[in-house]
């Protein structure tokens, strides 16, 4: 096994672990979209990686351009969920831009298995390349010239790349979260070792390939963002239910205050039938007016009835004489 695969193995390993938790995480909280995208993402770059710790392995070029071809089909799936994952995390209220990018790589993942090898890649035009990494490590990559196609989705991937580190920008400029630095930072990492591998890959010049380092890099930088946000959705439902239970304490407070302070009537009260005083609990009579303030807290305001005003004075209330006669019910 080449010195190179060991880690590379190591990092496809978390990166699938990591798919799969987010992947269980969206299917009990499907209402949080980002986690579906960013575990195929997960899953995609643990893929690349495979794929490049079997082109560190491979000992002849049939077997090289095995591992490349599915390495560069990999490419496109990275693109199309970090498009499809950037889009849901910054926010985009457009989706056309989306849709034709995943339209757009899509089609050079279908046509690169209808293609032919001309197009893509072949075993009649070999690019074996031999790298010699600071002195210390001999790398033989067997590989193939790279087809029309997939050059068009190379270039295709750098400008996408571009357009997902832009999303990026616009939204710490919309938010000014600082986590976000972080994650443009992998970002940016993660596009010049994609610009690195797209040149050596089309033997613009000799290098050792670094992009499953970045890829790995951005991922983290995306894990840790999401864990992040989490938290902060945490707190803040911490917070109000926080702020709940002390509105609910308060509020319940001021119902047990106004409650001490309604005194209400109920029960059997004994009444003088001649003066109607009323005894109360302790055995004293009470007049009516004042038995009622004690128990409710009503307030009295005095007056004289018509009829009491008639018997009482007569010679003040001549006139209400015969309003009183006509209100009198007729004895049977």
């Amino acid at each position: 096994m080449h010195t190179l695969s060991i880690p590379l193995a190591i990092m496809a390993s978390i990166n699938l672990y990591v798919g799969v938790y987010y992947l269980f995480f969206y299917i009990e909280r499907p209402q949080i979209r980002e986690h579906l995208p960013f575990a195929l993402l997960c899953f995609s770059v643990g893929l690349y990686q495979i794929t490049s710790a079997g082109l560190y392995n491979s000992s002849s070029l049939p077997v090289g351009v095995f591992w490349q071809r599915i390495q560069l089909d990999s490419v496109a799936a990275i693109i199309i969920f970090s498009l499809w994952f950037t889009n849901i995390f910054t926010e985009q209220k457009s989706q056309r831009t989306l849709q034709l990018s995943i339209a757009w790589f899509g089609i050079f993942l279908v046509l690169s298995f209808l293609a032919g090898p001309a197009l893509t890649l072949s075993t009649a035009t070999p690019a074996i390349k031999d790298v010699h990494f600071f002195n210390l490590l001999k790398i033989r990559y067997y590989e193939s010239s790279v087809g029309i196609l997939y050059r068009v989705e190379i270039v295709s991937a750098i400008f996408a790349f571009i357009y997902i580190l832009f999303l990026y920008i616009g939204y710490y400029r919309k938010t000014k979260k600082k986590i976000l630095l972080f994650v443009i930072s992998c970002e940016l990492t993660y596009f010049i070792g994609v610009a690195s591998d797209s040149m050596v890959a089309m033997q613009v010049y000799r290098f050792v390939y670094v992009s499953e380092y970045p890829f790995f890099l951005m991922v983290v930088s995306m894990a840790y963002t999401l864990l992040d946000r989490f938290v902060d959705f945490h707190k803040a439902y911490e917070e109000l239910n926080a702020n709940l239970e002390l509105k609910v304490e308060q509020r319940t407070h001021e119902i047990m205050e106004a409650q001490a302070s309604i005194k209400t009537l109920g029960g059997l009260i004994p009444i003088c039938s001649n003066c109607k005083k009323i005894r109360d609990d302790k055995g004293y009579w009470e007049q009516l007016e004042q038995y009622i303030h004690n128990h409710s807290g009503a307030e009295f305001s005095h007056g004289i009835c018509p009829e009491c005003a008639k018997k009482l004075y007569p010679e003040y209330f001549p006139d209400l004489e015969s309003d009183v006669k006509d209100k009198e019910v007729p004895s049977s």
